[in-house]
């Protein structure tokens, strides 16, 4: 049995927690194409430089992005729900959550926030749902905007920025979106090929054209076994905002949307 199914049991409760940071299937995918992000951000390309203060490091483990007004998204999962409850859940607390932002190899007290509230959070496989917002005071001027329209077509580029197995900053560099065989099932799935690790989870997926969120990291596939070893992966999954609730439960909270 797989060490992820045994704690999911095991921790089942009616309240949202943490979860570990190691505890996602999160997979490279063929060759190791993760770069760790320079302090100065030299080695990325132009159009994702100014975005880099604005992808930080939860200390539960996930990656988290902020897209302005103090709000931040990142993956449902990174915060445990009853078992088997699918249920959106709202204004939930976190304030023992912190997030550094933009921590690169060397960065010494990088700019760092304080979760004030989950606004809503929702893991749900019938769905394919996997999202969280928050609200975190100090916030960064730094944000990314979402694209809230595009469903990239397979086949088109796009990017990860994450903090993978508490590693600092680091870059997937340019990879593909595959095609989906149950997208009529599963509308919102995304699947890609961006090396990710544990970490990874709730990291934006970017547009390599506009520099836009299109969607959020989930997981990988493969396994993880009880005496730690993996099965190779073939593709990683994310959520496409556009086919999700984010935009809407947003609003409800009083954040204004920029044209």
């Amino acid at each position: 049995m797989k060490i992820a199914l045994i704690l999911t049991i095991l921790i089942s409760t009616k309240t949202l927690f943490v979860q570990p940071a190691w505890a996602g299937p999160d997979r490279i995918i063929g060759a190791n194409d993760l770069v760790l992000v320079k302090s100065d951000f030299s080695n990325i390309p132009t159009l994702f430089k100014n975005s880099m203060s604005a992808i930080g490091k939860l200390s539960s483990g996930c990656t988290v992005t902020h897209i302005g007004q103090g709000f931040v998204l990142t993956a449902g999962h990174c915060f445990w729900q009853t078992f088997f409850d699918e249920k959106l859940k709202l204004n939930e607390k976190c304030s023992d959550e912190t997030i550094q932002w933009a921590w690169t190899e060397g960065t010494v007290n990088p700019k760092t926030s304080t979760c004030l509230e989950i606004v809503a959070a929702q893991r749900s496989d019938t769905e394919n749902f996997d999202f969280a917002i928050m609200k975190v005071s100090n916030p960064p001027s730094a944000k990314i905007n979402i694209d809230w329209s595009k469903k990239l077509r397979a086949g088109a580029f796009v990017t990860i920025f994450s903090y993978p197995e508490e590693a600092p900053l680091s870059w997937s560099k340019y990879c593909r979106t595959e095609a989906v065989t149950a997208k009529s099932l599963f509308p919102a799935l995304m699947h890609h090929v961006c090396d990710t690790l544990a970490g990874s989870s709730g990291a934006a997926v970017l547009d390599v054209v506009t520099g836009k969120i299109v969607g959020l990291h989930k997981s990988g596939d493969g396994e993880t076994m009880e005496d730690g070893t993996t099965t190779p992966a073939l593709e990683n999954y994310a959520m496409f905002i556009s086919q999700s609730p984010i935009k809407n439960i947003l609003i409800k909270s009083g954040y204004i949307l920029k044209k």
